[in-house]
């Protein structure tokens, strides 16, 4: 088999992540199926079995043969390192706002006025489309929360733009547009059932280890302990009704949203430089197991020749005993000398018939 026929081979064993969009929910579904595929064409199936092994696990199995094979594919090496590192970053931002969502809710689960919660909301008019992470209705407001979990400082300057800070600022988005986008979808649905209700908006920090600086005054800023309080203490009239709370509730959770998005790192790349860089990988190992077992053949090599005085049979151990008894000084000689003599006929003889 050909490197390419292999490397075709491994692709077809791969089937996640075949699409170029996806629901926010089966996201990270489709990416741990791509990881778990790697993971299985990596290792040996009652390896990968195991558990416990992660898409970084194959990174550093793939490096370790590599290096074992002379770096005959470093070039490719590095080309998975990368797309490795993209994968990694995307899905932990995924799991990162789950946390924070997750966060969120249950904090809202216990608040302590008459409310409504829906999550995840879609709205979307004939220019604009756009997503709530959470609504939350009650008596005198309906309020729009935009939860974020991040570990770095935030600066918010007065025109709503969004930077994180560090050693410098890194631009991130234009929350302050995103924010009023999401504030006039949800009150065109408001009026369009007939509910003039103010609209509150808050981006909510689920980590409160933090600094935040707010600029903007289109909206609050707030940590996760300080939600359900501004919620709470907010001040006005009751404008809304349990019957109306009911009402909006299910015209809100009965749109369904239909937003899809894209992984954000090129994942048909990733594919192909894994199954580029295993196929080569592969082939190198094989034929170095090949060489390995073919024989050794010099020509400058010569046989051994035997020692000839070490080839000549040696004579039993008796005989050699009594031999060097006839060679003593006081036995050589006259009748000692006979004695021994027919000693040694007589083992000889006694030795032959064992």
């Amino acid at each position: 088999m050909t490197a390419e026929m292999r490397m075709n081979e491994i692709l077809n064993n791969m089937h996640y992540c075949s699409k170029d969009l996806y629901r926010r929910d089966e996201m990270l579904f489709e990416m741990n199926g791509l990881e778990k595929e790697m993971i299985n064409l990596t290792f040996n199936r009652e390896h990968a079995d195991q558990g416990g092994l992660w898409i970084r696990d194959v990174e550093d199995h793939l490096t370790r043969l590599n290096e074992e094979n002379g770096g005959i594919a470093s070039e490719e090496l590095e080309q998975f390192v990368t797309d490795c590192i993209d994968f990694t970053n995307f899905r932990k931002g995924i799991i990162s706002g789950y946390k924070g969502e997750e966060m969120t809710f249950n904090k809202l689960s216990e608040l302590k006025i008459e409310n409504r919660v829906l999550r995840n909301v879609e709205l979307s008019d004939e220019s604009a489309k756009t997503e709530l992470d959470a609504v939350v209705l009650t008596p005198k407001a309906v309020w729009i929360v935009e939860i974020k979990n991040t570990k770095k400082d935030i600066f918010i300057d007065e025109h709503g733009q969004y930077y994180r800070t560090g050693e410098y600022l890194r631009w991130d988005s234009d929350i302050g547009y995103k924010m009023r986008m999401k504030s006039e979808l949800l009150a065109k649905l408001l009026h369009d059932e007939g509910y003039d209700v103010p609209i509150k908006c808050v981006v909510l920090f689920s980590n409160n280890r933090i600094e935040v600086q707010n600029k903007c005054k289109q909206f609050t800023t707030c940590f996760l302990s300080q939600l359900n309080y501004l919620i709470e203490e907010n001040i006005g009239e009751a404008v809304l009704k349990t019957t109306d709370m009911n009402e909006l509730a299910a015209k809100i959770g009965s749109i369904v949203g239909t937003d899809t998005f894209p992984i954000k790192t090129d994942v048909e790349k990733m594919k192909r430089d894994y199954a580029t860089l295993m196929a080569k990988l592969e082939m190198a190992n094989e034929l170095a197991t090949t060489t390995d077992d073919e024989p050794v053949v010099d020509d400058d090599i010569q046989p051994e020749v035997p020692d000839m005085k070490e080839a000549k049979s040696k004579r039993h151990p008796v005989l050699e005993w009594v031999g060097r008894i006839a060679r003593n000084p006081y036995v050589r000689g006259g009748a000692g000398s006979i004695a021994a003599a027919g000693l040694i006929m007589l083992v000889k003889t006694a030795i032959k018939r064992l």
